[in-house]
């Protein structure tokens, strides 16, 4: 039947849907598929059948979207075509209905271990569809871990869509060791300010976290040689130039970068002119000149040694006030004192005149 008019099929979901005490997970659908004499798979079956919805009616269509996934989950997640033609039907009001479901936990439309399959394909969408495709996915609770790894095929301003959603989500996110790996290993240049821009406004909300990852894998790099590295590690880390490259833009591109005068920051980087080859010491000259030398230090006192001085001077001088004080009040004390007798004396003479006085009355 299905080879005959191929637009049975979506009117079976259709049909399915709106009778659902009568075939609640759709299992008449499944062995239709199973019984059409093409020989196609269960997947290819969906695409072909919502396609044909979609041209027909695409309210149909957005209307099937919930139940499809739900009860054929493994022909639709991860299925990139399928999702394709869902971003590229829907419209905004369709999106956050479709949004809105996802939050509810009726619809299931990315697993954490194969939706970097999904954004891989979508990098070759429109820049609407690639829009819809980071929508919907914001909405699924997934680690960005599993999101990330993505970075490392994006070129700018060719993947500009999907570098602006990363970045969105990114600035939500709090620095560690894995994000900042992955973020590190993006090939740094001139025309790509990603990096710089988080690297910004990480250390704009958790300055020493971020220079402790800067400071963990740059110190990571001095101690251990490449050889070792390559050997031991599986995960790729990021090298001394690409870490020195992105500071270096960081400098370049970003406005107050007070950061890079922080205390760990200026340890690591004198650690690293240290340790690299004099080609790195003049590609990277303008970035080392930003490091603070002890005579520097020694010259302009750090905020630390400057209320340290003034303590020790104000417990020095403490001592001569209090003894001042003393003197005074011993002083205004005395004074007080003969100020009383003098009081009192001639009050006691007052007291005999009027006595006196009081017998010549008499």
């Amino acid at each position: 039947m299905h080879a005959f008019e191929p637009r049975v099929g979506y009117l079976l979901l259709y049909f399915l849907k709106v009778s659902k005490s009568v075939d609640e997970k759709m299992i008449t659908y499944k062995k239709m598929t199973e019984f059409a004499a093409d020989e196609k798979d269960l997947k290819t079956f969906i695409l072909d059948d919502l396609k044909l919805c979609q041209e027909d009616d695409m309210r149909m269509f957005v209307y099937l979207i919930t139940d499809v996934y739900t009860n054929f989950l493994t022909a639709t997640v991860p299925n990139p075509e399928l999702m394709l033609l869902v971003c590229s039907t829907i419209d905004s009001t369709q999106l956050l209905a479709l949004m809105c479901q996802v939050l509810q936990g009726h619809l299931l439309m990315f697993k954490k271990d194969s939706v970097l399959a999904v954004l891989n394909h979508s990098l070759e969408w429109e820049t609407i569809e690639q829009y819809f495709l980071w929508q919907l996915l914001s909405s699924h609770d997934l680690p960005v871990e599993n999101i990330l790894p993505v970075l490392s095929k994006l070129e700018s301003p060719k993947h500009a869509e999907a570098l602006t959603c990363l970045l969105s989500l990114l600035t939500k996110k709090s620095p560690n060791n894995d994000l900042m790996r992955l973020v590190l290993c993006r090939q740094p240049s001139k025309l790509d300010s990603f990096t710089a821009s988080l690297l910004k406004n990480w250390a704009q909300e958790d300055e020493d976290k971020t220079a402790e990852c800067l400071d963990h894998f740059l110190s990571h790099n001095i101690s251990t040689p490449k050889k070792v590295t390559k050997a031991r590690s599986r995960k790729e880390m990021p090298s001394t130039d690409n870490i020195l490259s992105h500071l270096d833009l960081m400098r370049q591109t970003c406005k107050n970068i007070s950061f890079l005068t922080n205390e760990r920051i200026q340890k690591v980087l004198q650690q690293v002119q240290t340790a690299c080859s004099e080609q790195q010491k003049q590609t990277f000259s303008e970035l080392f000149a930003l490091i603070i030398d002890d005579e520097d230090e020694d010259e302009v006192p750090s905020k630390r040694k400057l209320r340290q001085t003034a303590a020790r001077r104000a417990n020095n001088a403490s001592p001569k006030p209090q003894i001042d004080r003393r003197r005074r009040q011993s002083d205004s004390s005395s004074g007080s004192d003969d100020e009383e007798i003098l009081r009192a004396q001639p009050a006691k003479k007052r007291k005999k005149g009027a006595i006196i006085e009081l017998d010549d009355s008499d």
